[in-house]
């Protein structure tokens, strides 16, 4: 991990309690994932057909999406990952 300092984070994992900070919202997590799902695999099945291109078409590709439940009402933050080929 290029730029990271591995020790310095496992460090302040274990100093806020990390872990257990998760475990205490897990849950809530799980149940956003299932209210959010039916809503945004249906965005996606749609947009594919109205493109008419497909995303399993796209080998070695996928299609990711996180939840930020502590991310501002409304707000989206996309982001693109390629590989570059010459």
């Amino acid at each position: 991990m290029r730029g990271w300092n591995v020790p310095l984070m496992e460090a302040f994992y274990q100093k806020i309690g990390l872990h257990a900070i998760w475990e205490r919202h897990q849950v809530r997590y799980t149940e956003l994932t299932q209210i959010y799902h039916v809503p945004l695999a249906k965005m996606t099945f749609d947009t594919e057909i109205f493109l008419k291109m497909p995303s399993s078409t796209y080998l070695g590709r996928q299609f990711t999406i996180y939840l930020d439940a502590m991310g501002a009402p409304g707000q989206t933050n996309a982001r693109n990952y390629a590989s570059i080929t010459s």
